[in-house]
């Protein structure tokens, strides 16, 4: 399978009259819906300047994990430099212009094997109950999600958290992954979250932290429909989720559990079981971080999902999955 698309940026502000075209490509998505599948993603972006003293891009990779393993990363551009972080288990590479070229180029390539898993995941690292619960901006707790929560029982911690799973799948009608602030809503119409970057998953995590459950949103990036066939096979960013039950991580994906509900009027309801503790291996694992510092004046973005890129210090794109042109052939 080879997967072909196009994203172009669009600026904002004091950015608008510099002229910046960038656009990024996904190649090569190799092998079939197998326990392991073997991805190479390429990242390529030229910018063009009429005037600029510095310009940064930061672009997020892959993370190390039990579920995939990154390699291959290759770096070729006309950049100045470039480095690569993992600061508060957030990958991403660091590229930068100081010269008065007007052309700046930046590829960046890596292979990633993919695992389908179940039941139980491991973590990178250990958190406390602060550490995963912290009370993120647009991740509350209270409000609508609170008085969810309290209706929602279970006979254990476990059975909670799937009813919890369950309503999500359920009631969400626009759980999708996009970008911007927006609301979140119900079937009946009714604002269940508002907030930056939020989807179905969003919903799900801050239900089980009102409950009383550890649990993290998952960043990536989803490649195609899958073993389920559920969707089409454009690429999108995409949200999963991990919670903590009886001390173990438990891999979760409430947004193909809703969608397939709808998308089949409720006959799919075998996914609503497995999609609450499966990673299906048609997605790359960026990051569980939610408002990454990044950049030169450390901006506080919501999510490390999208590239992030500055000129001079300010903020050059938006980076909207909605940009995307893609050809799947």
């Amino acid at each position: 399978m080879k997967i072909n698309a196009n994203r172009r940026s669009f600026l904002k502000g004091a950015c608008v009259g510099a002229g910046v075209v960038l656009s990024s490509s996904f190649l090569e998505a190799k092998s079939e819906e197998k326990a392991t599948r073997d991805f190479l993603l390429t990242f390529k972006h030229n910018m063009s300047f009429e005037t600029a003293n510095e310009i940064g891009i930061w672009q997020p990779l892959a993370m190390l994990h039990s579920f995939q393993t990154p390699y291959n990363l290759k770096v070729m551009g006309n950049h100045s430099d470039y480095s690569i972080s993992n600061d508060s288990y957030v990958p991403m590479l660091h590229a930068a212009w100081r010269n008065d070229s007007a052309n700046k180029e930046l590829n960046v390539s890596f292979s990633v094997k993919t695992h389908y898993t179940k039941g139980s995941i491991d973590m990178p690292f250990k958190m406390t109950n602060t550490d995963a619960n912290t009370d993120d901006r647009y991740i509350r707790t209270d409000g609508a999600i609170a008085n969810i929560a309290s209706s929602i029982s279970g006979s254990s911690e476990l059975e909670r958290a799937k009813a919890l799973f369950a309503w999500v799948a359920k009631n969400v009608k626009n759980g999708e992954n996009a970008s911007g602030i927006r609301d979140i809503i119900s079937h009946d119409g009714t604002s269940i979250m508002r907030g930056e970057d939020i989807s179905a998953s969003s919903v799900f995590v801050a239900l089980c932290r009102a409950s009383g459950i550890e649990a993290l949103e998952a960043f990536g990036l989803r490649l195609d429909s899958g073993r389920h066939g559920i969707g089409d096979n454009k690429q999108e960013l995409y949200s999963r989720s991990v919670i903590k039950v009886d001390g173990e991580w438990i891999p979760n994906d409430v947004i193909l559990a809703t969608k397939a509900l709808q998308d089949s009027n409720g006959a799919r309801r075998d996914i609503l079981e497995s999609a609450f503790s499966e990673w299906d291996n048609n997605w790359v694992l960026f990051n569980f971080a939610r408002d990454v510092r990044v950049g030169r004046d450390n901006s506080l973005i919501s999510t490390m999902q999208n590239v992030y890129g500055e000129i001079d210090g300010t903020k050059l794109s938006s980076y909207a999955i909605t940009h995307f042109n893609s050809v799947v052939g």
